[in-house]
């Protein structure tokens, strides 16, 4: 592990020992989707605290946010998602890194684009590590991440800004800080550890042609 991920690795293992985290136990999970606007819905989990996802359709193709904790409801929400379109599903955003938001991406088609900040991708690159992270949220059922055998990363990623165009929606993803999936402190670029601008959390030292470091229109 470089001391890249080392950094990324501790949001999770600087908690103490006895915490378990919110209930996060795919068992009886059903999502519903709620309206929100025009090609717009969430998908609402009937048990709190258990995530939501959504999903956003333009003219040509539609886009979920989040994958879900395994493939069974991922499949479950790629099923809500034919329900409410024919339109085909083409892009999968990874919110975070963490497994109830990503375990589920292995089951969506190679012929979806996922989408997340850098950060998140250099977070996902040790799947026990992680399932072991979540056992608490699973209230100890690890059977009920036992599907997961690999750990789909974002096939593109940005640093601070990335705009999808559905056809005739454009959707805007920000990276808008670190606190979740990067460096030591919350407000330090992960790479240079120099403090960043809340509102601009790209002004840092980092080289312009750092890895990572760029923004992305997709069409």
């Amino acid at each position: 592990m470089n001391q890249m991920q080392n950094k990324l690795s501790r949001e999770i293992a600087e908690r103490p020992p006895d915490y378990l985290g919110p209930n996060l136990n795919p068992r009886g999970l059903v999502l519903t989707p709620v309206p929100l606007g025009k090609g717009v819905h969430a998908l609402m989990a009937n048990q709190l605290p258990k995530d939501n996802n959504g999903v956003i359709i333009g003219d040509k193709c539609a886009l979920v946010v989040d994958a879900g904790i395994n493939g069974a409801i991922s499949r479950h929400i790629q099923d809500l998602v034919r329900q409410l379109t024919d339109k085909p599903t083409r892009y999968l955003v990874n919110t975070t890194y963490h497994g109830d938001h990503t375990f589920g991406n292995y089951a969506f088609p190679e012929s979806v684009t996922i989408v997340s900040s850098w950060q998140n991708r250099e977070s996902m690159h040790d799947l026990d590590y992680e399932k072991r992270m979540r056992f608490g949220n699973l209230r100890e059922d690890g059977e009920s991440i036992a599907d997961v055998t690999t750990w789909r990363r974002p096939d593109l990623v940005f640093d601070r800004y990335c705009a999808i165009d559905l056809g005739n929606r454009l959707v805007e993803l920000w990276q808008r800080g670190t606190r979740q999936c990067s460096g030591r402190y919350p407000g330090l670029c992960s790479r240079c550890q120099s403090g960043l601008d809340r509102q601009f959390p790209h002004e840092c030292r980092c080289p312009s042609d750092a890895p990572g470091r760029r923004s992305w229109s997709i069409h």
